[in-house]
């Protein structure tokens, strides 16, 4: 029953549940008529099963977000990305705030605090801030989820990848260093970065010209199912993959820190990647992804089947494939294929006059 308080306030007061034992919850509101109509509206919520405990909202979003990361059963790099987005974006944003507290405006601060990033990662890590929120929701700390009433960023079409022409990739593939057998990997085989770091020597077949893709190391699955593979691939691929697996056992990595143990990518990008861009005088922020798009122009430029670039890409469906590289298919120009088959001979050639050094089988 609403009553005054000593400085005559007015005050709500409900039971958090039935019984003598029920917590009691109070609030201080301006008039009795706005006391008495809280009182009802929290009865209400609870005779209809939606009752949000004001108490529960004063919980941080950091410490819930925590919690909800915890509880999370993903792949590694789905986790990965997902205490990326927390600890770099969101939680400096507003982790320090009680889930309660929480508005769309905050959500609108987090979006332009991102606009040095892709439209597709800032679309990226705002879900993941949305997912928190709306778990919260379903815990009944918060009554409504803020993300609702927030415009995610504008993604635009698949097709403005960007891939390298052939003197780009002429030039990675000559000043790569320790990077050439990933580099042959991405654009000579489809390798996403995790999969090339994870390759271990015994998944070149150089006898039946393919790499087989299994994992991305140790308790690291593959991105899809179809993404477990074998892909044929080209001589200049196991000319440099042949290079990477000299004096290294069947289980070994072919790509390793200069302890012996297995890259992250962040670190591989910093001391290798970013390294051999700037010597063939490419743009650092190219991410290793470029080289998959690569290939898949390549395959095109072939004039191969769309369900055999499907294939070699590992896709899980020829949709995945046609939505985002169907618009090259009637644009693959011979000059294209000319000048890759030229590279790709050169490289052969070159390799051949080096000094004797045999395929591992």
């Amino acid at each position: 029953m609403a009553r005054r308080d000593k400085d005559g306030r007015w005050i709500a007061e409900w039971r958090v549940g039935y019984g003598r034992d029920a917590p009691r919850r109070t609030r201080r509101m301006p008039t009795r008529a706005s006391a008495v109509a809280l009182e009802e509206r929290m009865r209400d919520a609870q005779r209809r099963g939606e009752y949000v405990d004001p108490a529960d909202g004063r919980t941080t979003f950091e410490s819930y977000a925590r919690a909800w990361l915890a509880g999370r059963k993903v792949r590694p790099g789905t986790l990965a990305v997902y205490r990326h987005a927390l600890e770099h974006n969101v939680i400096p944003a507003f982790g320090h705030l009680p889930l309660a507290s929480i508005r769309a405006g905050h959500l609108d601060d987090l979006d332009r605090s991102m606009t040095h990033l892709a439209p597709a990662t800032r679309r990226q890590r705002m879900l993941v801030a949305a997912m928190v929120l709306k778990r919260a929701t379903r815990d009944r700390l918060i009554p409504v989820n803020p993300m609702n009433d927030v415009e995610l960023p504008e993604v635009g079409p698949s097709r403005n990848f960007r891939c390298l022409t052939s003197d780009q990739l002429d030039a990675l593939l000559t000043h790569a260093g320790p990077a050439a057998g990933m580099v042959a990997l991405g654009a000579g085989a489809g390798a996403r970065q995790g999969e090339g770091l994870g390759m271990t020597v015994e998944r070149v077949r150089f006898l039946r010209r393919e790499v087989e893709y299994v994992d991305q190391g140790p308790g690291r699955p593959l991105k899809t199912a179809a993404s477990r593979d074998s892909v044929p691939v080209q001589q200049w691929v196991l000319d440099a993959l042949a290079d990477a697996c000299t004096g290294r056992a069947g289980t070994d990595f072919l790509f390793t820190t200069p302890t012996g143990r297995q890259w992250s990518r962040g670190r591989w990008n910093l001391d290798v990647w970013k390294p051999a861009l700037l010597r063939a005088g490419l743009d650092p922020t190219l991410g290793f992804h470029v080289l998959r798009h690569t290939y898949a122009t390549l395959l095109i430029a072939a004039d191969l089947h769309p369900r055999i670039v499907q294939a070699r890409m590992r896709h899980a469906s020829i949709t995945e494939t046609m939505g985002t590289y169907g618009h090259l298919f009637p644009e693959a120009a011979e000059e294209t294929r000319r000048a890759m088959d030229a590279l790709f001979t050169r490289h052969s050639e070159e390799r051949k006059t080096r000094q004797g050094r045999g395929h591992p089988l």
